[in-house]
């Protein structure tokens, strides 16, 4: 396919460069500059357009093997594509989990290559995700996985954590783990505070991710390995992985897109839509993360994409799963809510850049005569979220039914 990409911003690390028209065949970059014409090309235009890098999430969930009817592996690759991302490495919490090499193949192959978005594999520290018995990760990174976790379940066992620690640095590899000690508080459905005892809601206090963070941490140090903090939600977690960087600690950490949005008090309708984890924690907590952004100390941001669908979700609060989507709406999400609290550029380096780099993939740039991966928005239109543009097999988001600024034009890989 030839495109034109007329009067687009580009983004470009820290750099702007506006006015830019991008000829693009085949997805190699064939001209940039400005008032360039192409009769024979497919003329993209809008209001107000940028091109940016392509995305990269850290940490979605496919539900293939296993839970196809609620995102498979093309529905994932689809609404991740919608949403500007051209990589998105998968947790492992499938049916069977990806535990060895044949799941790890498994991704790699069953992927619908016309499609923009491609998929990569977190493997499992555990077998079957447990967070007993440690699978084999050596075979899973020469398979292709390009981090460890057991996804959305903390390991829990100390010694299984600090043995896959030692484990993977025998190939420079990574472990990602959710801060979340299970045994502290029984069944929470939200964060403990004012909000959870006028609603009668059992909680759990950011004490929870704290103690089980400074336990990774201490591991960490031990090991002298790698570590992705996924999830952060709380002020004093912030503060603590901020020290763990002073200290020179090789940790990286992440914060999920709602808990920068959202707070406990967006509960009070009890919409199970905003029942996640990490929890939606107080104003000053979400506050902290944001300042965590802005000096360094949170590099990544992720859409923590988790789809469900209205048997698990649309459920009275308590009995509802905890999650939503977030792929197809992360740049909306960012246009609409967050603009004015955090820099363009922070957000989409956490997005892209720091993505890639902390998976070792090859970082992008727009060079002619190169291939590219790149996203097209318009900024200047807005755009109603619902049954007709959702692209994920679920709607447990949110975001749903509700009109997002910035559009999503194009994505090229």
């Amino acid at each position: 396919m030839r495109y034109l990409i007329k009067n687009a911003t580009i983004l470009n690390g820290e750099d702007l460069l506006k006015g830019q028209d991008l000829l693009i065949q085949n997805n190699v970059l064939e001209k940039i500059g400005p008032s360039l014409e192409d009769t024979s090309a497919k003329e993209i235009i809008g209001k107000d357009l940028w091109v940016f890098h392509g995305f990269c999430d850290i940490g979605a969930q496919v539900k293939d093997p296993g839970f196809e009817h609620l995102e498979d592996i093309h529905s994932l690759q689809r609404t991740a594509g919608s949403g500007g991302y051209t990589q998105v490495a998968v947790f492992p919490n499938t049916n069977p989990a990806i535990h060895s090499k044949a799941e790890v193949k498994y991704i790699a192959n069953s992927q619908d290559n016309k499609i923009p978005c491609r998929l990569s594999t977190i493997g499992a520290v555990t077998r079957d995700s447990l967070g007993v018995d440690i699978a084999e990760m050596m075979e899973m990174n020469e398979a292709g996985a390009v981090a460890f976790s057991d996804g959305r379940k903390s390991i829990q066992i100390g010694g299984v954590m600090m043995r896959a620690l030692l484990y993977v640095k025998s190939f420079g590899g990574l472990v990602i783990n959710r801060p979340e000690d299970a045994s502290l508080f029984h069944e929470p459905q939200m964060h403990e505070g004012l909000t959870s005892t006028s609603l009668g809601m059992r909680g759990q206090a950011g004490i929870a991710e704290e103690l089980f963070l400074e336990r990774d941490l201490s591991l960490l140090e031990y090991t002298d390995s790698k570590l992705l903090v996924y999830g952060l939600s709380s002020a004093k977690s912030v503060a603590r992985v901020r020290a763990a960087k002073q200290a020179g600690l090789k940790v990286s950490a992440s914060v999920c897109i709602w808990n920068l949005i959202f707070t406990d008090k967006d509960l009070e309708g009890f919409d199970p839509n905003y029942k996640l984890k990490p929890m939606l924690r107080s104003e000053s907590d979400r506050r902290a993360l944001i300042e965590g952004l802005r000096d360094g100390t949170i590099e990544h941001i992720v859409s923590n994409h988790d789809a469900y669908d209205a048997e698990d979700k649309k459920l009275e609060f308590p009995y509802a799963e905890f999650g939503a989507i977030g792929l197809q709406t992360m740049l909306s999400a960012y246009d609409t809510y967050l603009s004015e609290e955090i820099d363009l550029s922070v957000f989409i380096n956490a997005l892209c850049r720091n993505n890639r780099a902390l998976l070792q993939l090859d970082a992008l740039e727009l060079r002619q005569g190169m291939p590219v991966e790149i996203n097209v928005f318009d900024r200047g239109q807005t755009w109603d979220y619902n049954a007709a543009s959702n692209t994920s097999k679920c709607d447990n988001s949110p975001l749903f039914l509700r009109e997002l600024k910035t559009k999503h034009i194009l994505t090229i890989n």
